[in-house]
């Protein structure tokens, strides 16, 4: 994500509880701004937020690799609304949260966890009305290369051998983020693929400024 907004020119605020981490001097080596601040502390992620253009937003699921024992999916709803307030708050032009494939299906189907807390979080957005976009990716070709489906040589997964799945890298969603805060006009309001949400907003934006992103490495510091 951070490679793809400063190549494209953007300046990149990356926040992070621990400035002092590997990840976050890697993401200052290639020339993000490191911020500190909490998803838990909404006072924290608006101080960060102030004087940005966009938000980029993702939230570990429960069961993803490098978070606390006890991480449920209350704090990862609660952190999602948080950064969604801290936008708000300061006003930022553009919101782009990383959701999950599927998670539209709320209302037809029974859906796993993960994609209900997604879900909360999108409701959430709409509630306070921002320009959002909304990514949904499938799962990640990255998933089978470490804590998820791979342990101790043994490859381990949910699915019968020949279920067809949907994949992807994770790099990108670093690629359409980045157009989307490039063409506010065309993804504002839209979660892909391709379909125009109810919920309609209009661009504010239109200006360069600096992107804040929220999110969590895999070593538990938001990077």
């Amino acid at each position: 994500m951070t490679k793809h907004l400063l190549n494209k020119g953007w300046p990149v605020r990356a926040l992070t509880r621990n400035p002092d981490s590997a990840s976050a001097r890697a993401l200052a080596d290639v020339g993000a701004r490191i911020v500190r601040a909490e998803m838990a502390d909404v006072a924290s992620l608006i101080a960060a937020a102030e004087g940005a253009y966009g938000v980029f937003s993702v939230q570990p699921t429960v069961g993803s690799p490098g978070t606390a024992p006890g991480f449920t999916a209350d704090d990862e709803v609660r952190w999602g609304i948080n950064v969604a307030e801290a936008t708000h708050a300061a006003g930022v032009a553009h919101i782009v949260f990383t959701s999950v494939a599927g998670a539209g299906r709320h209302d037809s189907e029974k859906l796993p966890q993960n994609l209900v807390s997604k879900w909360r979080i999108e409701q959430h957005l709409a509630r306070l009305d921002l320009p959002a976009t909304i990514l949904r990716p499938v799962s990640f070709m990255e998933n089978y290369t470490g804590g998820y489906h791979l342990h101790n040589g043994t490859l381990a997964a949910a699915f019968d051998a020949d279920v067809p799945q949907q994949i992807m890298a994770v790099d990108d969603v670093g690629v359409f983020a980045t157009l989307a805060f490039a063409e506010p006009q065309e993804w504002i309001a839209r979660d892909r693929p391709g379909r125009r949400r109810a919920d309609t907003t209009t661009d504010r934006g239109g200006h360069r400024g600096s992107t804040f992103l929220a999110t969590q490495d895999a070593g538990g510091q938001h990077a």
